[in-house]
Formats: structure tokens, C-alpha cells, sequence
């Protein structure tokens, strides 16, 4: 079984696009994520979309707990 861990993201939508690009060409039978999608990036929602259309289970990074309040 082939396995890859995506993380720290940061939402960077290009960065995420290329590494699917890799792990097509590379193939992997299970793909999870290592959290931190989010945070300081352009595209945060677009990010967290991919993911949940490609269906990656992951954890929570220790960004997903930052508050700018």
C-alpha cells in the first residue's frame, strides 16, 4: 500500500494543485492530511474545498487553532 500525507498547506491553492499533480503521476492508495490547510494563504477556502472533494481524512494543525480576536 501506497501512502502519502499532505500538510501544511497554509492555503496556497497553487502549491496543493501541484502536489495532486505528483500524486497522480505518482500514485498512492491512501492519501491523508497532516493539517494546517489554512491560515496565512490566498485561497483558505479553496483549499479546505479540495480536500473535502478529493475526501482526505486528516487532523487539525496547530494553525486551525489560531484566533485573531
Amino acid at each position: 500500500m501506497r501512502l502519502a500525507i499532505v500538510s501544511d498547506i497554509h492555503g496556497n491553492l497553487t502549491a496543493l494543485e501541484a502536489v495532486i499533480a505528483d500524486l497522480e503521476t505518482a500514485g498512492a492508495d491512501v492519501v491523508l492530511h497532516g493539517g494546517d490547510l489554512v491560515a496565512s494563504g490566498a485561497r483558505p477556502a479553496e483549499v479546505v474545498d479540495v480536500i473535502r472533494d478529493w475526501g482526505w481524512p486528516g487532523v487539525c494543525g496547530k494553525s486551525c487553532f489560531i484566533s485573531s480576536n
